[in-house]
């Protein structure tokens, strides 16, 4: 099976993989060889890679996920593979998140405060790859 994942402007990954797990809006979803076709939008999160020599981590704001037979395409808005992550100012971001989320009864954009969160945690679990 093939995985080639795409932001603007370029491709992020363009490889054979034995497995793919990503975040859609109905729930986490593991994808396998003869996986059964779909299309799903996928929400910011960690996609998982497992290569044959090893793993990636790549964190995605979202976008789109289309399933064939042998092959998986995600197109994505932004994405960063786990060694182009920076931990601390992924750590700062997801902070000022959560504090925008303490204020939103205080006329504070709700829904942009937890879409901030939410980038932020997936930097922050695909940042994680060098612990295995």
């Amino acid at each position: 099976m093939r995985l080639r994942m795409v932001a603007p402007g370029r491709v992020v990954l363009d490889e054979p993989i034995e497995a793919v797990t990503f975040v859609t809006g109905a729930g986490e979803m593991a994808v396998y060889p003869g996986h059964t076709r779909l299309a799903a939008t996928l929400l910011p999160s960690c996609v998982r890679a497992r290569f044959p020599g090893g793993t990636a981590r790549v964190a995605v704001s979202g976008g789109f996920a289309l399933v064939g037979e042998d092959r998986v395409l995600l197109i994505v808005r932004t994405a960063e593979r786990s060694g182009d992550i920076d931990v601390e100012r992924a750590r700062q971001a997801a902070e000022r998140a959560r504090a925008l989320l303490k204020k939103a009864q205080e006329g504070i954009d709700y829904g942009r405060a937890r879409a901030a969160l939410a980038r932020a945690a997936a930097r922050l679990e695909a940042a994680r790859t060098s612990e295995g």
